[in-house]
Order: structure tokens, then C-alpha cells, then sequence
């Protein structure tokens, strides 16, 4: 996994919270055939760091009844290259990452302005609080991890003005 998990069973996967994104994939052909191949649209493009063809496949899969396995024994060891280990590249990466969500699955409810749903503005807000609150009183990570959802916010707010 491109992350860490704090599971090492093996599970069926039964809703999209719980499927794995990033490099330790395996999947039959008949998977692709039946549901399709990973939507590159919604992939990294030279310098964007979007993600999510991995949740839509994985929601096709689910959707279409098939079954899909987390194997937490496996592993996979890679390099990663120094400029992704840095919090500006995980900033970037939350930010765009959340944009291209919005662009691609959108937000179906609420009022809007310049179509951004105004629960996003006290959602954002709050995050914003909480960040910093984390920042003098959290541990680093936890305040880190805050921001992040700051960036989340921003991203989708991003996302749904520019769609």
C-alpha cells in the first residue's frame, strides 16, 4: 500500500471506506471486462497530483458485485523520492486531489454559491480553527494531519468553482 494501515488481517472489502488506494494492486482480466479499466482521467498528469482512479474502480467493482480482497500480510517495498516525503508536496497533493474529486463526483446537495455549497464555508472554517488550535497545543503530526483537511477543504471548494 502506498500508505501505512494499521490492519494486517485479511477482509473482504465491502464499501469504498475500506479499499485501498496506491501501489499493491492485483486484479483478474475478467475484472477489467467487466467493469472497465481504471478511468486515466481522474489519474496524476505531469505536474497534477490528482488521484482517485483508484476509488472509481474499486466503486465500479463494489457496484457490479464482484469481490474484492485486502490481503494484509502483503507487501511491497519501494522507492520514494525525497520531494514527496516533504509536507508542501503532501499540501499539493491533498489539494489537487480534492479539486479533481469534486470536478469528477461533484457535491449533489445543498444551496450554493458560484456552486459551492455553502456548508463547505463553517466545514472549512472550523478545520481552519481546529489546525491551529493543533498547531500550539496537538503533537505535530496531529496538527500536520488537521491541515491536511484544510487542504481537503480547499481543494474541493477549488474544485467545484472551477467545474
Amino acid at each position: 500500500m502506498a500508505i501505512k494501515t494499521d490492519r494486517t488481517d485479511d477482509y473482504i472489502i465491502t464499501n469504498l471506506k475500506l479499499a485501498p488506494f496506491g501501489a499493491n494492486m492485483a486484479f483478474r482480466k475478467s475484472t477489467f471486462q467487466k467493469v472497465g479499466l481504471f478511468n486515466t482521467d481522474r489519474g496524476r498528469k505531469g505536474m497534477t497530483l490528482s488521484s482517485g482512479e483508484d476509488d472509481d474502480l474499486f466503486e465500479r467493482i463494489l457496484a457490479t458485485g464482484l469481490k474484492a480482497v485486502f490481503l494484509g500480510q502483503s507487501r511491497v517495498h519501494h522507492k520514494v523520492e525525497r520531494f514527496r516525503l516533504s509536507k508542501s508536496y503532501f499540501r499539493k497533493w491533498r489539494f489537487q486531489s480534492s479539486s479533481n474529486m469534486a470536478k469528477s463526483n461533484g457535491i449533489p446537495e445543498g444551496r450554493r454559491i458560484f456552486n459551492i455549497p455553502l456548508y463547505l464555508f463553517p466545514q472549512l472554517l472550523r478545520s481552519v480553527l481546529k489546525t491551529i488550535w493543533g498547531y500550539v497545543a496537538k503533537p505535530a503530526d496531529e496538527a500536520f494531519y488537521r491541515e491536511m483537511i484544510v487542504f481537503h477543504f480547499l481543494g474541493l471548494i477549488h474544485g467545484l468553482y472551477r467545474f
